[in-house]
Order: structure tokens, then C-alpha cells, then sequence
């Protein structure tokens, strides 16, 4: 980059702080605006609606055919601690912890979760990039090895 550029990209950059900016909004403080009449409650719900009567369709044919939903609107959802992490996808798996850091809880198949103590190295995530590497992990609890570090240098400590 010559000199001269660089003077140009200086000078378009300069920013003087005291003058306000030449390109603003030009509105008062007690302006309460325009109205938007094109967009409004009614007009949304129109458009929603027959997505609610598909979804609620789809839904009674599932139940019609015995097919486990991977989501029931018709529940109510709880959102607390225990939904876990989704591993993939809608409706694939997901995983969760307890507070003090054990995976506690996990899901497998959709709407079951079973809820029980995940025991260490158990649980392993695979992924796959579009480039064909693929990358894997055991989900472990860190701390636990630390601790268990911890109490067996104190024991022999001891004794």
C-alpha cells in the first residue's frame, strides 16, 4: 500500500468527535412515530394458523398409527435442569447433569429419559465434519479425577 493510499484511507477514517455526524436520524424526542398498519396481530395469526392445524394433524395421525411424536404440543413443556444437552439432532439424543457435575440423566429414545447415575467413560460423542474428519470423546467428569487425586494423596499422607 503506497503512501498516497494510505493519506486517503487516513483521512476517511478521521472521525471528529466534537461535530455531530453528518448522516443521522432526524427525529424529536417527543415523536411518537408511524404507525405500522401492515404489520399487526391479526395478519400473524392468519399466516400461523394453518401451520397449527398441519401440526396438530400430523400429530393425531402419529397417535392414529402408534408412532412415538418426537414432540406432543399438547403437553406441557417443563423447562428446569434435568432436559440435559442435545446430542444431534431433533429428537436424537441428549445427556444431563446432576449440580454437582455427574451426568445424572440421559435420553435415548425421544420422550424416555431414564434417570439414573451414568457411570464414568460411558457416554462417547462422535463427530463428523463435511471433510470427512471425524473427531470422538468420552464425556467424563474432570473434577472427579482431581478429587479422587485429592483423597488418595491424603490417605497416604496419613498413614
Amino acid at each position: 500500500m503506497g503512501s498516497s493510499e494510505f493519506e486517503q484511507a487516513k483521512a476517511h477514517l478521521h472521525v471528529d468527535c466534537a461535530q455531530p455526524p453528518a448522516i443521522t436520524w432526524q427525529r424529536e424526542f417527543d415523536d411518537e412515530g408511524k404507525k405500522v398498519a401492515m404489520l399487526s396481530m391479526t395478519t400473524d395469526i392468519f399466516t400461523v394458523i394453518p401451520l397449527i392445524f398441519k401440526m396438530l394433524r400430523l400429530h393425531v395421525e402419529g397417535i392414529a398409527k402408534n408412532q412415538v411424536a418426537v414432540y406432543d404440543p399438547l403437553r406441557k413443556w417443563m423447562n428446569n435442569c434435568y432436559r440435559g444437552v442435545p446430542l444431534g439432532g431433533l429428537g436424537s439424543r441428549s445427556i444431563g447433569r446432576s449440580y454437582r457435575g455427574y451426568f445424572q440423566q440421559f435420553q435415548i429414545f425421544p420422550r424416555f429419559y431414564e434417570e439414573k447415575h451414568v457411570l464414568a467413560n460411558q457416554f462417547s460423542a462422535f463427530v463428523s465434519h463435511p471433510g470427512g474428519k471425524s473427531y470422538s470423546t468420552v464425556l467424563k467428569l474432570v473434577c472427579c479425577y482431581f478429587c479422587q487425586a485429592r483423597l488418595f494423596d491424603a490417605q497416604n499422607d496419613e498413614g
